[in-house]
């Protein structure tokens, strides 16, 4: 064990992405149990309805997954969502980890710094994952999942990823099947995913992908126009008469008149503030995947000031936990542990 921090790495990780899991169960639960929850339009039974406040009631994925799993294998919803919870948890953690492994900068450091790197990386999870206790949504997890996946297939070359012209075409279609099932969870993640793609490729930095530069550039575009088409449908066909109740959709002037709402903001925002810190110092040489990610995580996180609550930081949450091997490698390259 003492010369292998990667099974040490990933028994930690199991055991606080299962502990913290089973806490969201117990969230489910007092929330289903709520009086007036069936009909409360801020909870996921409302989105199983169709009686939801804008825009939860667009975001469906999650809530007819856990609806189907209920109906199939014979499980209430809460307990469904917090196995889905788990699941999706467990294979972001391990994706993440894996890329974070595959990095030249661990693979060349000395066994001492790739303790460091791993401890680092499930301090960093356990530090986002513990913010679900602030605020939790049944999307958040299951975005987590889809955004690291779609992360790892972007960096992901050889075996059945190969660079022949099937293995590129097989690579695309999962990109594509990635948006459009993020689409149907959070359409605004997969746009911003995409969008922030689509920008890195336009530059000398769109190099190194997993497919090439032209192909990714096509690809992301039409991953952009994918979340714009399933959003648009949601709000103008299927929901066309949800609305966001007495709430303005723009928050921008309550978050910045809110003092409350800065000090979660603030902390939660620390690791990627830094990241973009050293990246704008040159003090690490950013692949493209990674550089367009954090391009994509700058977008949103201007969306999300304008139009969410600042204090509800899950919503950063799959873009920040993406970031994490990015930031263990910084780390590593700037406390000079290589």
């Amino acid at each position: 064990m003492a010369n292998n921090p990667r099974r040490m790495a990933l028994v930690v990780l199991t055991a606080t992405l299962c502990a913290a899991s089973y806490l969201n169960y117990w969230q489910y639960s007092r929330d289903f149990y709520s009086p007036g929850f069936e009909t409360n339009p801020f909870g996921w039974m409302a989105v199983l309805r169709g009686i939801a406040y804008a825009p939860e009631q667009y975001r469906v994925g999650v809530v007819q997954t856990a609806y189907w799993m209920s109906q199939h294998l014979h499980m209430g919803m809460r307990h469904a969502l917090a196995l889905l919870d788990g699941i999706s948890v467990l294979i972001a953690a391990f994706l993440l980890y894996d890329l974070l492994k595959r990095s030249a900068i661990y693979r060349n450091a000395s066994l001492a710094a790739q303790w460091f790197g791993s401890a680092a990386f499930v301090l960093l999870v356990q530090f986002y994952i513990a913010w679900l206790l602030w605020y939790q949504r049944p999307e958040t997890l299951p975005t987590t999942m889809l955004v690291a996946l779609f992360l790892w297939l972007w960096t992901r070359k050889g075996a059945w990823l190969d660079e022949s012209m099937v293995g590129r075409l097989f690579t695309a279609i999962l990109i594509l099947l990635i948006s459009l099932a993020q689409s149907m969870v959070r359409a605004d993640v997969a746009f911003m995913l995409n969008a922030g793609l689509f920008i890195v490729c336009l530059t000398r930095f769109g190099k190194g992908l997993a497919l090439p530069r032209a192909a990714a550039a096509f690809s992301s575009l039409l991953g952009v126009v994918l979340a714009g088409t399933v959003q648009l449908y949601m709000m103008k066909v299927v929901y066309p008469y949800a609305t966001y109740g007495g709430t303005s959709p723009f928050a921008l002037k309550l978050n910045i008149l809110a003092p409350l709402r800065w000090p979660p903001f603030v902390l939660f925002i620390l690791p990627f503030v830094w990241l973009l810190v050293q990246i704008a110092r040159h003090r690490f040489t950013v692949n493209a995947a990674n550089l367009a990610f954090v391009v994509g995580g700058v977008l949103f996180a201007g969306i999300w000031v304008v139009v969410g609550k600042i204090d509800e930081v899950r919503i950063f949450l799959p873009f920040a936990i993406a970031l994490a091997p990015l930031t263990v490698q910084m780390a590593m390259k700037r406390l000079d542990v290589v």
